[in-house]
């Protein structure tokens, strides 16, 4: 019983005997005593090592759910400029990665693309280094262009090409246009052709992928091109597409039927509001529907009328002249002969009396002529008589446009359900007294006219009930939630089996050996012969070839 704690250990150990314990003794596989510990496992035998583990632990599997979010919900790279020139990528590629930003080629279209985070710097940095290059710099490169000795045909030509330019970079400046060209037909001035021969000018765009050039758009670049020119018109200037599609069109019949439409649809707006105003208070914005169909008529009526007498007063007599004229010779007189033979020169005596001349004008010429011994040979009568009658001329223009024709269609809900209702009601028509009634009203207030062929048809029928939501496994947040959800069963197995044992195992502590009274208790207590080792006469009895377990104590035997 003299023996030591360590004699007693080590005589145990040698005898065969193996005293362990379940959750008091450390476990199997320790370090042996007195053999060195490795340098991380004595850093991490440490208290304060030991303390900082779990947070450790947490901290790493927080860093692999923020990767893993990050991987997952990280934004698209962007292209810096999609219609960059190769010769300019190079240089822009080697400029990114010298000032620390990622670049990378896109190997479907050859775009450079940088990060989302990063676009706008990247764009600003190709801007300040000149990147993309352009190939002209219009007016601002002629100086440089222009040697000494260059002949008038070069420099006209070069002057033509710097305003083509000029005229493409102010395109390009639109937002939906990526690129523009324009051609310019310019003829040579001279002071010796007397007609003058107009310029022209063409116009080739490209939009953006995705985006179109509207009308209006185009009527702004037509209008830009010949006003930059002296003597253009919109008419001589042409602009195609990438497609080569005309894009122009007749300037006047083009805008005209654009503001034809616009007008037709803000028509048939009016009147479909007016409807909506007068029935929405009766039957509820949810149950009218009305739609409205106007012909409208665009033609300029030019009419002149003119009107003779056109208070029924009669005609007035304002002037009258007549007019009589009598020939007459005289008879044959002397010797007959060669003079007698030659008939005398004839007179002609002519009467011409005015409105007031005596009615017996023509028995005096008779008398006259029969007195002088005359003959009349013929005799002519002419009278005019002027009247006054009223006139009136009138110039008329029927402004465009003109409503033609309007037709109405009203459609009302037979089925209302009352308000926090919802179950939808049995259809119910209504009657159609009241249907009539809806009828006058509508065509009360959209101004009605039979004589113009005017229509109103309201009808009572049942309406669809509202869209229904949509399901909860397709709305967006569900869909962002399952995703997330995902993450974390992705990163909770890599906490549990992974991170977790080592945490445990770096974190264990073992319990200090239990002493030598405590296991002599602990065996007399149990009915067990104690060791030589301990002061006990023999093991063969309890300990050969066997084992006995105390309260988690297990002592073995053997040889």
């Amino acid at each position: 019983m003299a023996a030591t704690e360590a004699d007693v250990l080590g005589s145990g150990l040698d005898g065969g005997v193996n005293v362990s314990t379940s959750g008091s003794l450390a476990p199997v596989g320790d370090t042996p005593p007195g053999q060195p510990k490795g340098a991380l496992a004595q850093i991490l035998e440490r208290p304060a090592v030991r303390k900082a583990l779990p947070y450790f632990g947490f901290a790493l599997v927080l860093l692999l759910g923020i990767v893993a979010y990050t991987t997952l919900s990280a934004p698209p790279p962007r292209a810096l400029y999609p219609e960059m020139a190769d010769s300019d990528k190079e240089t822009a590629q080697q400029l990114l990665k010298k000032n620390g930003i990622g670049v990378t080629l896109d190997p479907v279209s050859g775009n450079l693309q940088v990060n989302a985070a990063d676009f706008h710097e990247a764009r600003i940095l190709l801007a300040s280094a000149g990147l993309p290059r352009e190939a002209s710099t219009g007016f601002s490169g002629i100086k440089d262009q222009m040697p000494l000795g260059t002949s008038q045909f070069m420099e006209r030509a070069r002057y033509n090409a710097s305003i083509e330019e000029e005229l493409a970079q102010s395109i390009r400046r639109i937002n939906t246009v990526r690129d523009a060209r324009v051609h310019l037909a310019l003829p040579r001035e001279s002071a010796f052709i007397r007609d003058r021969t107009e310029p022209k000018a063409s116009v080739i765009i490209t939009p953006y992928n995705g985006r179109s050039v509207s009308d209006g758009q185009v009527q702004a670049i037509v209008h830009l091109v010949s006003s930059s020119i002296p003597y253009m018109t919109p008419a001589n200037v042409s602009v195609v597409d990438q497609f080569g599609r005309l894009l122009t069109e007749p300037v006047d019949g083009k805008d005209l039927n654009a503001k034809q439409l616009e007008l037709r649809r803000k028509t048939e707006s009016d009147y479909a509001e007016r409807v909506m105003q007068l029935l929405v208070p009766i039957f509820g914005a949810a149950n009218v529907r009305a739609q409205v169909n106007a012909d409208l008529d665009f033609s300029v009526i030019e009419q002149t009328y003119e009107n003779f007498d056109p208070t029924n007063t009669g005609v007035k007599v304002r002037s009258e002249q007549s007019n009589e004229s009598t020939t007459t010779e005289p008879k044959s007189q002397g010797i007959p002969g060669s003079l007698a033979n030659e008939p005398p020169a004839a007179t002609q005596a002519v009467a011409a009396t005015g409105a007031n001349a005596a009615p017996n004008n023509g028995a005096s010429a008779d008398a006259t002529a029969a007195g002088s011994g005359s003959v009349v040979r013929g005799q002519q009568k002419s009278a005019a008589k002027n009247y006054e009658m009223d006139r009136t001329v009138r110039y008329v223009v029927d402004p465009a446009p003109r409503l033609r024709r309007l037709t109405v269609a009203v459609a009302i809900n037979n089925a209302i359900v009352p308000p926090g209702s919802t179950t939808k009601p049995a259809p119910k028509p209504l009657p159609a007294a009241e249907v009539a009634r809806l009828t006058q009203l509508v065509q009360g207030a959209v101004g009605f006219n039979n004589q113009r062929g005017d229509a109103v048809n309201v009808i009572s029928t049942a309406f669809e009930g509202p869209e229904a939501p949509t399901p909860l496994w397709e709305r967006p947040e569900t869909i962002d939630a399952v995703k997330y959800l995902f993450i974390a069963l992705a990163i909770a197995p890599v906490g549990l089996f992974v991170v977790r044992p080592v945490v445990n195992r770096l974190t264990y502590v073992a319990p200090p050996p239990p002493q030598l009274d405590q296991i002599k208790e602990m065996l007399i207590a149990n009915g067990i012969p104690l060791p030589e080792a301990l002061g006990g006469d023999s093991m063969a009895g309890g300990m050969a070839g066997g084992a006995a377990a105390v309260d988690g104590v297990s002592v073995e035997g053997g040889a």
